[in-house]
C-alpha cells in the first residue's frame, strides 16, 4: 500500500492549506494493479468566487483516477422536516396579497420547487402577477423567524447518522441540490452542525427550478464526478426527474413530500422508506463495494 499527497496551491488561495475544510483518502489504482490511497486537501470556499470552479477542475483533474462517488441530497423532505415552516410561509404570501390559501396537501404537493415557480404553480395563471409580493412575503417571514429562533427543521430520523458515515467514507463526495435559497442551506448546517460535509452546494439563487438539470450539471462540473457515479437522492418527482434528464441515478425516499407511485413513474432506481436502507440501495446502483474491492 502506497500513500501520496495532493495539496492544490494557487494564489488565489486566502488561507493556508492547514485550513482546508476537507482531508480526506480515496482508493485508487495503480498502473501495475497496486492499490494505492490519495491524501487530498482543499478548501473551495477559499477561492475568489470567480476562480472557485476553475480551481475545483484542476484539482480533480489531479485525481481523475481517484474512483469517487457524487452523493447528492435534497433538503426539504428529504434531510429535514420542514413542512409545518414551509406552510406557515406559504400562508404568510397568501395573506399578503389577499388570496385564498389552498388545502394544506395541495400547498405542500409544490415543495421542491424554487419559490416563485411554487407561488406560479399555486395561483395559477389569472395571479401571476401577484407571485413576486407572495414570494418576497415568504422570504421576509423567514428572515424574521429565523433571528427570533422559530424556523427549526428537525432533521428526520437517521439523517445526520447517514451524512455522518458517508462523510467518513474515503470515496465518496456529498453535495446537495434545493429549491432553498443558501441561507436557508447555511441555517440547515448551522442548525445540525453540518458545516463541512458538503462539498458542492446548488441551490434556488444560481439555478433554474428542479426538474431542469442545472443544479445537478453544476455539481459534476464543480467536483468532476462521473455521471455513472453519481447519485440524486429525493423525496418528489422533481427530484428524480432532474436526475433523469442529468443522466445520473436516482433514489426516491418516501418520507417527504411526493408518494411511492409518483417516484416510480419519474423512474427513481431505488425507492427506501427509512434512512438505514439507504446504504444498500446506494451500493446496489453504484456497485462500490465490488469496483473497489
Amino acid at each position: 500500500m502506497f500513500e501520496f499527497r495532493i495539496v492544490l496551491k494557487s494564489a488565489a488561495l486566502k488561507r493556508p492549506a492547514v485550513d482546508c475544510l476537507w482531508s480526506r483518502s480515496f482508493p485508487v489504482f495503480g498502473g501495475n494493479g497496486a492499490n494505492l490511497s490519495c491524501t487530498t486537501r482543499f478548501n473551495p470556499t477559499a477561492l475568489d468566487p470567480g476562480r472557485k470552479t476553475l480551481h475545483m477542475r484542476a484539482f480533480y483533474s489531479i485525481c481523475k483516477r481517484l474512483i469517487m462517488y457524487l452523493i447528492i441530497f435534497d433538503v426539504d423532505g428529504t434531510l429535514v422536516d420542514s413542512q409545518d415552516t414551509i406552510f406557515h410561509g406559504l400562508q404568510v404570501g397568501f395573506e399578503a396579497v389577499g388570496l385564498p390559501m389552498p388545502d394544506r396537501k395541495t400547498a405542500l404537493s409544490i415543495v421542491g420547487r424554487s419559490l416563485e415557480e411554487a407561488f406560479a404553480d399555486l395561483v395559477g395563471g389569472g395571479h401571476l402577477d401577484k407571485v413576486p409580493a407572495m414570494a418576497d412575503a415568504y422570504r421576509q417571514s423567514k428572515i424574521s423567524r429565523r433571528k427570533q429562533g422559530l424556523e427549526v427543521d428537525p432533521l428526520y430520523p437517521g439523517a445526520k447518522e447517514a451524512i455522518e458515515r458517508f462523510h467518513a467514507r474515503d470515496d465518496f463526495l456529498l453535495g446537495v441540490a434545493t429549491g432553498k435559497a443558501m441561507r436557508g442551506v447555511r441555517h440547515m448546517q448551522e442548525t445540525h452542525d453540518l458545516h463541512g460535509r458538503f462539498v458542492t452546494i446548488q441551490t434556488a439563487d444560481t439555478s433554474p427550478s428542479k426538474p431542469h438539470p442545472d443544479m445537478i450539471e453544476r455539481a459534476l462540473s464543480e467536483t468532476g464526478a462521473d455521471r455513472s457515479r453519481t447519485v440524486m437522492i429525493g423525496d418528489t418527482g422533481f427530484d428524480i426527474a432532474m436526475a433523469r434528464t442529468a443522466g445520473v441515478h436516482a433514489v426516491g425516499v418516501t418520507w417527504g413530500y411526493h408518494d411511492h407511485s409518483r417516484l416510480a413513474e419519474e423512474g427513481a432506481d431505488k425507492i427506501i422508506h427509512a434512512f438505514d436502507q439507504l446504504d444498500q440501495a446506494l451500493n446496489e446502483i453504484l456497485k462500490y463495494d465490488k469496483e473497489t474491492a
